[in-house]
């Protein structure tokens, strides 16, 4: 990746984020900014409908 370039969508970061190599790697001194997006993830069903996992559990639970 490129300087300011994102991946919002990226499915490998956490596990990155956890990883104890990755961390003593001290990439946050390069500019390295982890960030998650509020919402986890979505499933859209045929209909249209949608169910959303928010890291907030009250949205999740106010979406159902």
């Amino acid at each position: 990746m490129l300087p300011g370039d994102t991946d919002p969508f990226s499915a490998f970061y956490p596990l990155a984020a956890a990883s104890p190599v990755i961390r003593d790697l001290e990439l946050h001194r390069h500019g390295l900014v982890w960030t998650q997006a509020p919402t986890v993830l979505a499933h859209v069903l045929d209909d249209g409908r949608a169910s959303v996992l928010h890291r907030d559990p009250a949205a999740t639970a106010a979406g159902f």
